[in-house]
């Protein structure tokens, strides 16, 4: 925040995409403010998660020291929202589904360190902003799929078309059947411009150029600053 000159002072919202660790763990920035941020986070994002395999288990969810911030936040959502209005143009959209056949699960995650309760990831949240060329969607690390995710922000919006998807799309391990066929379906939304970051892999990245045009895939590393024309 600091190199990117954003101020404590200046921000306006919170939103956590999920309760993972690697999504959450800058909590502690937000521990002396002394005001209620109104924030996005789902109730259930403060559940324990592991990664669960034949090799290792591993906690992955939100470090336990930090939940406590939480409660000088000004929480907005309930555990059953699916949309929420914050003016004319931008909402949050929660509650996704599971709707196609090729993104019933993004990993080896669950919620009981034996791994036999999956983690269905009913806290992950997204953002919508509407502009005059089509919706732009802002995901976290899609776990319920990108194109799930993509798809069902296009219906909370009342929008017909897609300008960008922004995100982490979660197929540094899938196989290359799924990275090509999210790229094809990403693709029937009509979607612009892609920028995509952090659990992607480039693998996947590649798969996307291929199908939508390297000109319209773009990584997206951390401080990325991205404008939007006619936004």
């Amino acid at each position: 925040m600091a190199q990117l000159g954003v101020s404590l002072d200046k921000v306006t919202h919170f939103i956590l995409s999920h309760g993972h660790y690697d999504h959450g763990n800058g909590l502690p920035v937000f521990r002396n403010v002394n005001r209620r941020i109104p924030a996005f986070i789902h109730p259930m994002a403060v559940l324990p998660r592991y990664a669960v395999t034949e090799d290792e288990t591993r906690y992955i969810g939100l470090c336990r020291d930090h939940l406590p911030i939480l409660e000088s936040f000004e929480m907005l959502v309930k555990e059953d929202f699916t949309l929420f209005s914050l003016d004319e143009r931008h909402f949050i959209g929660g509650h996704f589904a599971y709707e196609n056949d090729f993104e019933l699960t993004s990993g080896p995650f669950f919620i009981d360190e034996k791994g036999t309760v999956p983690d269905l990831f009913d806290d992950e949240i997204a953002l919508g902003i509407k502009t005059q060329e089509g919706l732009i969607v802002i995901s976290g690390c899609s776990h319920h799929g990108i194109v799930n995710i993509t798809r069902q922000m296009l219906r909370y919006g009342g929008c017909s078309n897609v300008k960008a998807v922004i995100g982490g799309f979660h197929l540094s391990k899938a196989s290359a059947q799924k990275r090509e066929k999210t790229a094809r379906e990403l693709k029937k939304t009509g979607v612009q411009t892609v920028y995509a970051g952090h659990c992607t892999g480039g693998e996947a990245l590649n798969s996307l150029k291929q199908v939508l045009g390297e000109e319209n895939v773009h990584s997206l590393p951390a401080g990325a600053v991205i404008s939007i024309e006619n936004a």
